[in-house]
Formats: structure tokens, C-alpha cells, sequence
């Protein structure tokens, strides 16, 4: 099974970083967005399948988040973007954050995702964890948009049974009839995403911590993606199924 399983920072620190960050040839590309209110207002503008999460889950998910950090002996000094996603089937969403120092966390957007479930021969789990993007092994599917590799990790099949298996961690953009099926686990273990979600995180390098191709990332980002399970026993009305 070789196949791919799709505390505050001061107003002059961000000023400093944004004015190196606009002579840089990622500026353009950017749009000259900065900020983390300024990606806030992108994700709003540009991404069309949000979800309105409440304030007190928005906190509730930044502390699960945190602890999943711990666990995998992940520790963040520095301020940064990360994306958090939640593998439990009764929610399947995906949440930019930008998560200062001092363990502050701000929620940026929410949309739905697609992450593995027991539809099809093959399918499997996606795995729990915080995994980081490998920025030299991502790639672009024919339409153009950006496929985001997270390694090789270790899962299971997606009824949750049998042996650990090697498979590639990837997050992309639902296309097809998979556009259609946000909010539901039914992909083959990768995680899905609206295709504006994929281009906005592309376009302004927000998990691109590392240059790619000898261009600036935008400052302070991240490079990482965190799975974890809520276990809910029901769905919250903030994140419907689809259709």
C-alpha cells in the first residue's frame, strides 16, 4: 500500500517582519497580506464553504490542538499558521489558526473536509498526529492546484481494524464528486478541502515555513497540519452534512 492516503506578539515585531516580507518575490503573489487579521479577511472573502464555529469551540479546538502538540513532542516557540483538522464523523472540518506565543490561539476561518472513512476497498484512516509538510515533495494535479505532502505515515484500514500500514499523508482540493461530499468521511484516507481553501493556503504560503523554489514564505509561517478526533456523539449544528 505504496499509494498517497490524501501570549501576544507586538504591532512593531509584525510591521518589521511584513516590510521584509514585501521586498520579497512571494509579496506580489501575496496580494500584501501580512497579518493574521488581513488572512482573516481573505479566507472570508475567498473561500466560499465556510463554517461559522462558535467562539467556544473555536477554544475548545485550540486546546485539543495544543495537547496534540504535546503529545507529539512538538513544541512551537514562535508565532505561526497551522492547520487543524478534525477527523471525528460527525464534524469533518478543517481550521486555519494562528497560534501565538504564550499557547494564544485566534481562529481564522473553518471550512468542511473529507478525511478517511469505510466507503471503498482501500480506503483507510487518516491518521491522528502533527505531521509537517515535506515543502519539497509537494506537487500540482492537472487543474493547477496544489497537493500538500505530509510523509509517510503509519495508519489503518479505514473500519479501523487490522495492522499498521505505511501509507503517504497528503491534504488536497475535493474535485469531482468529491466537492459534493465535504462534511462526510468517505475519502481514501487523504484530506479533502475546498479547492478555495487549497489555493488560499498556496497562494500566501501560509504552511510553507520553509522557502519553496528560493522564495520567502509569508512571515511567521507554518509547516504543519494537526489531525485529531473530538469523539463527539453527535453532529453540532454548526457543521451540517453535506447536501
Amino acid at each position: 500500500m505504496g499509494a498517497p492516503i490524501c501570549g501576544g506578539l507586538g504591532r512593531r515585531s509584525l510591521l518589521l517582519a511584513a516590510a521584509a516580507f514585501a521586498a520579497s518575490p512571494l509579496a506580489a503573489r501575496a496580494a500584501a497580506i501580512y497579518t493574521p487579521h488581513e488572512v482573516a479577511e481573505a479566507f472570508r472573502t475567498r473561500v466560499q464553504q465556510r463554517l461559522a464555529v462558535p467562539p467556544s469551540e473555536a477554544a475548545v479546538y485550540a486546546w485539543l490542538a495544543e495537547l496534540q502538540l504535546l503529545d507529539a513532542g512538538r513544541p512551537l516557540w514562535e508565532p505561526q499558521y497551522l492547520l487543524v483538522v478534525d477527523r471525528d464523523p460527525h464534524v469533518q472540518a478543517a481550521l486555519l489558526y494562528w497560534r501565538l506565543s504564550g499557547r494564544s490561539w485566534e481562529l481564522l476561518g473553518a471550512a468542511p473536509a473529507s478525511t478517511g472513512g469505510p466507503t471503498g476497498p482501500g480506503h483507510l484512516e487518516t491518521p491522528l498526529g502533527a505531521f509537517e509538510q515535506q515543502v519539497r515533495a509537494s506537487q500540482r494535479e492537472a487543474a493547477g492546484t496544489r497537493v500538500f505532502d505530509f510523509g509517510w505515515q503509519r495508519t489503518r484500514a479505514a473500519t479501523g481494524q487490522g495492522p499498521l500500514l505505511p501509507a503517504r499523508l497528503q491534504a488536497r482540493a475535493a474535485t469531482g464528486p468529491h466537492r459534493l461530499t465535504l462534511g462526510r468521511n468517505c475519502s481514501n484516507g487523504c484530506v479533502l478541502l475546498p479547492s478555495a481553501l487549497t489555493r488560499l493556503i498556496d497562494e500566501l504560503g501560509l504552511l510553507d515555513g520553509e522557502a519553496r523554489r528560493g522564495e520567502q514564505p509569508l512571515p511567521y509561517a507554518g509547516r504543519l497540519m494537526l489531525v485529531l478526533d473530538s469523539q463527539r456523539g453527535e453532529r453540532p449544528e454548526w457543521s451540517p452534512a453535506p447536501g
